[in-house]
């Protein structure tokens, strides 16, 4: 009986040494997704379906950056219509090319900021002097640098919001929209300007020698557009196509 029992453990343990082992996958790599996502957003983008692809090529480039992404990222912001976006990532992507040694994306990406600049959209944020100390602005809801005032920067087009602030000065608030311009040619088309008056609040330290007319108030507001109806059309597919010479991303 023990001798059976042996023999019983033994014919297991020599059947389970020989027994095939079941291959575990290998997790997918940042690089194989990065190639998953472009591909599939290189593919919307030959439809037109800016939306989706953007997104995507984003992410791609997160997970693996390459110049290749990146350029194909820019052109795809600038076929959803967000202009500033692209003129910024188009300058990367061609300082990114020249570092490559990669010409063809560099003269693709130069074409397309030459044909971007006179069409963006510039917001010009003015403040009356002096300047109060402390002075804080805030462009659709996130901090700017106070070295945007006077200077017109580029926004993509659509509805902005600036709010621009100081201790013991009332928040003056503007809104306004920005389009592109497809007439007018120069820094200036497209532009929304946003003009913004400091006024002491009654019973302020700076204010009470002041007459009771220094309440506070804010210039009107002014917004100005070359063209308001018009739209930006994205450059051809046929430029993309090349960007990347798809699939390659690098």
């Amino acid at each position: 009986m023990i001798r059976r029992r042996v023999a019983t453990l033994l014919a297991i343990a020599a059947a389970s040494a020989v027994a095939p082992r079941v291959a575990t996958a290998a997790p997918l790599t940042d690089e194989q997704v990065a190639q998953s996502l472009f591909e599939t957003a290189r593919a919307l983008m030959e439809r037109g379906d800016y939306a989706k692809a953007c997104p995507m090529l984003v992410e791609s480039q997160r997970l693996d950056p390459g110049g290749g992404t990146l350029l194909n990222v820019a052109l795809c912001h600038e076929g959803e219509g967000k202009l500033a976006t692209a003129y910024f990532e188009l300058n990367q992507a061609a300082t990114q090319a020249v570092k490559d040694g990669r010409k063809d994306r560099e003269e693709i990406a130069r074409q397309h900021i030459a044909a971007l600049a006179p069409k963006l959209p510039r917001l010009l944020v003015r403040v009356s002097e002096p300047r109060p100390d402390g002075l804080a602005i805030r462009i659709d809801g996130a901090p700017a640098n106070v070295a945007i005032l006077d200077v017109p920067t580029p926004v993509d087009p659509g509805k902005h919001v600036v709010e621009v602030s100081a201790p013991g000065y009332t928040t003056s608030h503007w809104e306004g929209e920005s389009t592109p311009s497809v007439t007018s040619s120069g820094p200036s088309a497209g532009r929304a300007r946003a003009r913004t008056s400091f006024w002491a609040p009654a019973g302020s330290p700076s204010d009470r020698s002041s007459s009771s007319r220094c309440r506070p108030r804010l210039a009107a507001p002014r917004s100005r557009s070359a063209s308001p109806t018009a739209t930006s059309a994205p450059m051809p597919m046929e430029s993309t196509r090349s960007a990347a010479h798809a699939p390659s991303r690098g």
